[in-house]
């Protein structure tokens, strides 16, 4: 079971600290294929 009522930050900081760059090449992609 999930609880999604409280956010564990260290797994939350290493998300966004390890992955921010990937989010943000396909946010990109998606901008540049919308536009």
């Amino acid at each position: 079971m999930h609880d999604y009522t409280s956010l564990n930050l260290e797994i939350l900081n290493t998300i966004i600290t390890t992955h921010l760059d990937d989010f943000r090449r396909f946010s990109s992609t998606i901008v540049k294929s919308c536009a």
